[in-house]
């Protein structure tokens, strides 16, 4: 029998003592904290009224409803009556179970987010230990197992150079990049799918590890780090990684961490090993990957994750580098962006060019009828309004959706022929796990490796060789071979902030022009010559040395023109005498009108 209860007994058996000595005098009332510090079992002795007592009540702290499991705690600054109960609580039987059945369904609250429907997402972590040569495998890798992001590590990539990403980014992917800015080695990439809406965060940077975070939308965000840690040792390594634990879990619950630590995991004695497992579970977060990650056998490349759960993890190994494809899929809500690209196109081809002349006469004949031929600015207006109306009658602007899909001009059927090769050895390996098939298959993908940089070696030479002599076409095919894609915000690209930019710059001019003409000119300390050759007179060009500049233009046209080039030549009998006006008016006067003074800004994405 429990110390507490023999204690109650005793004090129950000293008041019925009392009781039979004193006679009652009526219903006495004592204090809560009296009946507390007997309750509490305090180390005092009993107060002088329990020898007078009539009853003693046996008070609780704290009572709970059963009904609304409400707690209700008493009021120890009043005096407790003394009540003694009438009927003793009979002990619940043992095998009593709760009946659930009376129990009512708690009410939805209106705020409850509807469940939305998950998306399997597909993982793959990679060192490639340098992407020179292995753009086109790593492309392989995304479309063959269906990777929605593919985290690279040791990319080797040199600051401003996008060569070889470029090259390893397929059609409808696009990629992050983070390359070590001194030194060589490093490097961290993120390739993923360009319907997913991810956005690179900003994060403190550290001198032990590199790492690069992403933000994966939906109505929980995931965050996203890839981190590479050199294997040398570096004792900042630890707090650097909290420091950055920290700064991820304020960012949002679900976070997925995963690159190479360069830690043997499997080395459960190492201290490493041991101070970084303590740091992770500090976090709430956990370490997924429980097998060899390299083809000496040690546990380097990880994965941890908070807040998700991965499933269907697996490694394969592969022939262009020493670590094993990580490789496995998260079921997450996520926000997907339905990327519309639109065209806008015009049926040039239908024009019947007897209606454009025709049309083009009654312009001519309109614009003389009304205007002055010394009204340059209102000649430019008309001939620019009236075109651009008569474009818009015979060939109106028509805007479609379309989706574009490109492929590797320098993928030629052989080298498709010995991608489905490199798929049967690989199959062979995987079936039999021999060393041999093994070899076999190492050693095809190696050489298929070098007839890919074959074939593209050809390709380019040829296409430089034949654009010679254009340099528009070799700066472009260097841009898109080495530039980053267009990273830009939409708003920076739309009409309404490069015309602010142009409004900007044009009021600059104009102030600097207004304190120029204001200040007097400044005397030079040197007496100018006087010319050897007098300019006297100035003859205007003809019409026919008009015609040959346009038939010898080049058949680009510019988005301020308000006829396309083509049909300029087409009907350049008809619209030559228009033209040679607007050049001699503009000559004569030495005036240029407005309009032409306008720039537009073409970017390629």
């Amino acid at each position: 029998m429990p110390i507490s209860r023999i204690y109650n007994w005793a004090v129950l058996l000293w008041t019925l003592l009392a009781l039979f000595q004193q006679p009652v005098t009526g219903l006495i009332q004592y204090s809560a904290a009296e009946l507390l510090r007997l309750r509490s079992h305090l180390p005092a002795p009993p107060p002088a009224s329990l020898l007078i007592l009539d009853a003693i009540p046996l008070p609780r702290r704290k009572y709970i409803h059963r009904g609304s499991r409400r707690n209700i705690q008493e009021d120890i600054s009043k005096p407790i009556k003394s009540i003694w109960s009438t009927s003793r609580r009979l002990r619940r039987a043992p095998n009593r179970v709760v009946d659930r059945s009376v129990l009512a369904c708690l009410a939805r609250s209106a705020n409850t987010p509807v469940k939305s429907d998950n998306s399997s997402v597909n993982f793959g972590l990679l060192n490639i230990r340098s992407l020179t040569g292995k753009g086109h495998l790593i492309q392989d890798l995304l479309t063959d197992r269906k990777f929605d992001f593919l985290c690279l590590t040791e990319t080797w990539q040199q600051p401003n150079d996008f060569s070889q990403l470029n090259d390893s980014t397929p059609p409808g992917f696009v990629y992050i990049s983070q390359p070590r800015g001194t030194g060589r080695g490093g490097g961290l990439a993120v390739i993923h799918r360009e319907k997913w809406i991810v956005s690179p965060l900003s994060a403190p940077t550290f001198s032990s590890f590199e790492s690069t975070v992403c933000q994966l939308s939906g109505p929980t965000p995931t965050i996203i780090t890839t981190i590479y840690r050199p294997p040398k040792t570096n004792n900042d390594f630890m707090n650097d990684f909290a420091a950055l634990l920290t700064h991820l879990s304020i960012l949002s619950p679900n976070i997925i961490i995963l690159g190479d630590f360069n830690i043997h995991m499997d080395d459960c004695n190492s201290p490493l090993t041991k101070d970084f497992s303590s740091c992770l579970q500090s976090f709430g977060l956990q370490q997924l990957i429980n097998f060899p990650t390299h083809s000496k056998g040690h546990v380097l490349d990880l994965v941890c994750y908070s807040g998700v759960s991965p499933s269907d993890c697996k490694a394969d190994e592969l022939a262009i580098t020493d670590h094993f494809l990580l490789s496995f899929h998260i079921c997450l809500p996520l926000s997907i962006s339905k990327l519309s690209r639109l065209i806008s196109f015009r049926n040039i081809k239908d024009i019947n060019l007897n209606s454009l002349s025709s049309s083009v006469n009654s312009l001519i004949d309109n614009i003389y009828s009304t205007l002055n031929s010394t009204a340059l600015d209102d000649l430019v207006s008309y001939y620019n309004t009236g075109l651009h109306s008569i474009l818009n009658s015979l060939a109106p602007l028509k805007t479609r959706s379309v989706s574009f899909a490109r492929s590797a001009p320098w993928f030629t059927p052989e080298l498709r022929l010995m991608k489905a090769k490199g798929r049967q050895l690989d199959r062979l390996y995987r079936k039999t796990g021999l060393a041999v098939h093994k070899d076999t298959y190492k050693n095809y993908i190696l050489h298929y490796k070098d007839c890919i940089t074959q074939a593209k070696s050809l390709y380019y030479t040829g296409l430089i060789c034949s654009n010679e002599g254009s340099t528009k076409s070799i700066f472009s095919l260097y841009k898109n071979i080495s530039r980053a894609p267009d990273s830009l915000p939409s708003y920076l690209c739309s009409t309404d902030f490069c015309n602010s930019l142009m409004s900007f710059f044009d009021s600059k001019i104009l102030k600097i022009h207004q304190q120029l003409s204001s200040q007097p000119f400044p005397c030079s300390a040197y007496e100018l010559s006087p010319p050897a050759h007098s300019f006297s007179s100035f003859q205007l060009p003809t019409t026919s040395e008009i015609t040959s500049l346009i038939h010898k233009s080049n058949l680009s046209t510019c988005l301020l023109d308000p006829l396309p080039t083509v049909l300029v030549k087409a009907c350049a009998s008809t619209i030559i005498p228009l033209i040679s006006t607007i050049i001699h008016s503009s000559l004569s006067t030495g005036t240029v009108p407005a309009s032409f003074k306008i720039a537009a800004i073409t970017i390629y994405a």
